[in-house]
């Protein structure tokens, strides 16, 4: 979902303001919405605009005997619910000063003084708290005071100074020495079952809780909260300072989009203050601010109790007043941390070649804590090796030229990894080489029916289509020889290393392929080899990479029916939060479309059948599979 343009939020703006003007003599402003209880998060799986407003279609004339579930229509989805009507009005008095004041201007002669007990103050905040930065809210303008935070994917939740360490103060609270923002919360947390009635202390399960201080003439247009954490958690507003008594400050849930409440179908929900309500916030919703002043909210989210922190890998960090947070648009890191992050890269697409590599590393690249490498395939391993004698923080230099090592040391919530699928096949070359340079590296294999994948390779090799440089990379070798006079070459070859010979174990003739007949820089070789999965896999079980736990294996014909599904896996191996694919990571890359006579005999295909049957039995039992498709 894109950002509004200007002159749409300027068109909404204008619309809320007719509608208050026109509603302005009514005695309640909006809706006070009803008592529910918590809203599920059974509702919040989807953008609700997403979901089916029409009845589902009647059962089958025979239903099946598995139960079916009942889909979850838009107009059954709730917009908002009154949890608690709660005494705000201490904090009220703690956070007025300041809350409609534009910043200072330090050029201002002379300027005035920032006191302590002006909270809103980014200034102030830097130094006696910890900066936050929110985009599009401090765009328009929008003033906040934040006491916990977190990044979208729930992994560092923040509690910051001004919530755990009281702030001194020269206001006329009946307090007169500081302002315990942890005190003055408590009525709206123990309302909702959220902190220690002893110790006053928050839950764990609060991930985000600030004041947001919305200025006069400035609307937040339509739109539904996007990230990881909206499913995931629940959303609660708490009015704190309302002006007019709501009557110029339009609030609306609900709809299909449109501005100023304008849609039918939004509701204009009633802010009283003190009133604690939840808001579906995977519903549309909008808010202008058409009053002189500012309005300010209390605005929190929580997370169900069974909410599994160790799984999610969540981490509460207290934070040191004054420090520094580094941020992108999903992830926030401390500045004190950078360097500290996981070793980079993260993880290798070894191969093999031809078996969906490019798709599955795309597909991950689009993950918001994956950075893609300047280079996919940088074949530092084999091709682009620098030589044993160059010393090894040189070399590690040179490999790291071909990714954003100055962002990723920077934000330790962020990975990346290349993808090289000449790897897999030269492992008596590659392995020792990464075990030097990148040892807690994370492996992935993609592998294919090996049939298809050679057929694939040939295909790729001899195509007149590509770059210069490509064909070049692709090598000679097999030019003017049909793929199954390649194919017969590769078995002679094989067969002169020893394979039928009763006393020659397979392995061996395999490690004499790799030390007599890889090729590198060129792709014109290995046709067979490359397909004998078990054997290369072998070599790095052998070297330490586990199944499972340092090495995870995909199918291609499992991802073509799956792509999701297949790489959620992948996020899993690497600790990665699910993220739903957009469809562009969905689609399949760099694959060839068949051209005119592009088969492959029926003769060819039995013969390689014959050739790979007895290595698939042993791949099939090693990976728990019952076969290609």
């Amino acid at each position: 979902m894109g950002a509004t343009p200007d002159e749409e939020i300027e068109r909404q703006h204008q619309l809320s303001s007719i509608r208050c003007d026109s509603e302005g003599n009514s005695h309640t402003f909006g809706t006070a919405p009803p008592t529910l209880g918590p809203i599920s998060l059974n509702f919040k799986q989807v953008p609700v605009c997403d979901l089916p407003s029409l009845p589902p279609l009647p059962p089958p004339p025979h239903p099946s005997p598995l139960p079916t579930p009942t889909p979850i229509l838009k107009e059954d989805v709730p917009l908002c619910s009154t949890r608690a009507i709660v005494n705000i009005s201490n904090l009220k008095a703690a956070i007025l000063h300041g809350h409609g004041h534009l910043e200072y201007d330090p050029t201002s002669n002379p300027a005035p003084p920032i006191t302590p007990t002006d909270f809103w103050s980014e200034k102030f905040a830097s130094r006696a708290n910890v900066s936050i930065t929110r985009p599009s809210h401090d765009r328009w303008g929008i003033k906040k005071i934040v006491l916990i935070f977190c990044d979208d994917f729930l992994r560092r939740v923040y509690q910051m100074p001004f919530y755990h360490t009281p702030q001194r103060t020269t206001s006329s609270l009946k307090s007169p020495k500081a302002v315990n923002f942890k005190n003055l919360v408590f009525p709206i947390l123990d309302s909702l079952g959220l902190a220690d009635k002893k110790t006053k202390e928050p839950s764990k399960r609060v991930v985000r809780m600030l004041l947001a201080s919305l200025p006069p003439g400035v609307t937040i247009p339509v739109h539904h909260d996007t990230g990881y954490w909206v499913s995931r958690s629940h959303r609660i507003h708490v009015p704190i300072i309302v002006p007019d008594g709501g009557s110029r400050i339009l609030f609306c849930v609900g709809g299909d989009g449109g501005g100023g409440g304008e849609d039918p179908n939004a509701v204009r929900i009633n802010l009283d203050e003190g009133r604690v309500f939840e808001m579906n916030n995977q519903q549309k919703h909008s808010v202008s601010n058409c009053s002189k002043d500012y309005r300010v909210h209390l605005i929190l989210d929580y997370v169900d109790e069974g909410f599994d922190f160790v799984a999610q890998q969540t981490t509460h960090v207290p934070l040191v007043r004054g420090e520094t947070l580094v941020q992108t648009r999903r992830t926030i890191d401390r500045e004190v941390d950078a360097g500290k992050g996981p070793p980079q890269p993260h993880f290798l697409i070894i191969g093999a070649q031809k078996a969906g590599t490019t798709s599955m590393y795309e597909s991950l690249c689009t993950h918001p804590l994956v950075v893609q490498a300047k280079r996919r395939e940088t074949h530092f391993f084999d091709w682009r090796w620098c030589g044993d004698e160059v010393a090894q923080g040189k070399r590690r230099g040179l490999y790291e030229k071909y990714f954003y090592m100055d962002e990723l040391r920077k934000h330790g919530s962020l990975i990346t990894g290349e993808s090289t699928p000449s790897y897999l096949l030269s492992s008596n070359i590659v392995i020792p080489r990464i075990k030097s340079l990148t040892p807690d590296v994370k492996i992935i294999v993609m592998v294919r029916d090996p049939i298809d994948r050679a057929w694939s390779h040939y295909r790729m090799v001899t195509s007149d289509d590509g770059t210069e440089a490509q064909k070049i990379v692709r090598g000679t070798a097999w030019e003017g020889k049909t793929f199954e006079e390649v194919v017969d070459m590769e078995l002679e070859e094989l067969k002169e290393l020893g394979l039928g010979e009763i006393e020659t174990e397979i392995d061996v003739v395999f490690r004499r392929w790799l030390e007599k007949k890889v090729v590198m820089g060129s792709g014109s070789h290995s046709l067979l080899a490359r397909g004998l999965y078990r054997l290369q896999l072998q070599e790095w079980i052998k070297a330490g990479w586990e199944l499972g736990s340092r090495m995870h294996v995909v199918k291609l014909n499992d991802m073509s029916k799956d792509v999701e599904g297949e790489v959620f896996k992948v996020y899993d191996f690497l600790n990665l939060p699910r993220e739903r694919l957009e469809e562009e990571g969905k689609e399949a890359k760099n694959v060839r479309k068949a051209g005119e006579g592009a088969r492959m005999g029926k003769g060819v295909r039995e013969k390689l059948k014959n050739f790979y049957e007895t290595e698939d039995e042993k791949l099939m039992i090693l990976m728990g599979w019952n076969g290609w498709y």
